[in-house]
């Protein structure tokens, strides 16, 4: 992936926004003209729901996901990824804007396998396959995403080779695979709330799993927290905002964002405990930046958390720690401790992602 694709936005638009999001369009459409790249996941629950009733099918919920059953999941294949889909393609490309409508099943992108059976044909995601994103993108185009997908793994005998996705769901799963820069979602709330229903500015991952435990969010913010939690993994920022309110969008881009803010907890190097003379004279070689950086990576934040934090790009954390490999001999980094982690232990080295 360039550079340019390392800086990748993923934005999920709620189905239940989709009536009032004029401006969410507007924003798509500028955004792009900025030049950065995005990514846009959309629901359409409102809509399918809708379409149901028309067809005389109820609607069902578990922990915020519609139960689907085979005429349910006709019904969701046909909104998400036709009416639906296409609306926004439209909407955006009348506006100057470049976006292609594909959904999950498009080039493999999604695949899955049947999860909870309480819940019918709803996916749970295996493997997110990100070449048509790249390629989309790298052709300036917004990719739209539809989140239906294949029934890839697992499959039983006689099930439907597509399945239903959540589309929170599908939304974290693309923006951890394609190590997205910030993933942003558009509600019709002001955000995640408190018991006494106070906004929630900022919250760790720690602060929003114990929101879900206790029961204080609920219901649809369920899936959006968990997919927040799970593109942390490889993405620096996540929000939740109002999509309602005039350019949300772009002011989420900005300082001043309302909503929700996500963000994992990076350790400071003055949490870590000093090192013994022994282990100065180990790393004396070091510049006062690569020590930081080393004490970072020790204690378990990703290149992306680092390079946030100290306002540099990855590559230069990279570069960073290829200079630490270089100056320290392999007796020294197979020795090296830094409050008890060992350097070459440590994933982020072992596995190659510096």
């Amino acid at each position: 992936m360039t550079s340019k694709l390392s800086k990748v936005i993923v934005i999920k638009i709620g189905g239940s926004t989709l009536g009032s999001h004029d401006t969410t369009i507007e924003d798509i459409v500028e955004l792009q003209r900025q030049g950065k790249p995005l990514v846009v996941v959309h629901g359409g629950g409102k809509l399918i729901t809708d379409w149901l009733t028309k067809q005389g099918v109820s609607s069902r919920f578990v922990q915020g996901e519609r139960v689907t059953d085979q005429p349910t999941l006709e019904v969701v294949i046909a909104v998400l990824a036709g009416l639906v889909n296409k609306d926004i393609v439209a909407a955006i490309n009348s506006r100057g804007g470049r976006a292609v409508g594909i959904s999950g099943v498009d080039g493999a992108m999604i695949e899955g396998q049947i999860g909870d059976m309480d819940k019918g044909y709803v996916g749970a995601v295996v493997k997110v396959n990100t070449g048509i994103l790249e390629s989309l993108m790298a052709a300036d185009f917004v990719p739209i995403v539809a989140p239906v997908g294949l029934n890839a793994h697992g499959r039983p005998a006689k099930a439907p080779p597509t399945l239903n996705f959540n589309a929170d769901v599908v939304a974290g799963e693309i923006a951890a695979a394609i190590g997205a820069e910030r993933l942003i979602f558009l509600t019709d709330v002001a955000g995640i709330l408190d018991k006494s229903g106070k906004l929630l500015p900022h919250l760790s991952p720690h602060d929003a799993e114990a929101l879900m435990a206790s029961g204080v969010a609920s219901g649809g913010m369920i899936p959006k927290i968990k997919a927040c939690l799970r593109a942390l993994s490889s993405t620096a920022t996540t929000c939740i905002i109002d999509g309602r309110q005039p350019h949300a969008l772009l002011r989420a881009m900005g300082k001043r964002s309302a909503g929700t803010t996500i963000k994992a907890v990076l350790r400071q190097p003055e949490e870590i405990a000093p090192m013994g003379e022994a282990m100065e004279a180990v790393f004396a070689p070091l510049t006062s930046r690569e020590t930081q950086i080393l004490n970072y990576v020790a204690s378990g934040n990703t290149n992306k958390q680092i390079a946030a934090i100290l306002q540099v790009s990855e590559q230069t954390i990279k570069n960073h720690i290829g200079g630490i490999l270089r100056k320290l001999n392999a007796k020294d980094r197979a020795h090296a401790v830094v409050k008890g982690v060992r350097f070459l232990e440590n994933p982020f080295v072992r596995k190659g992602k510096t």
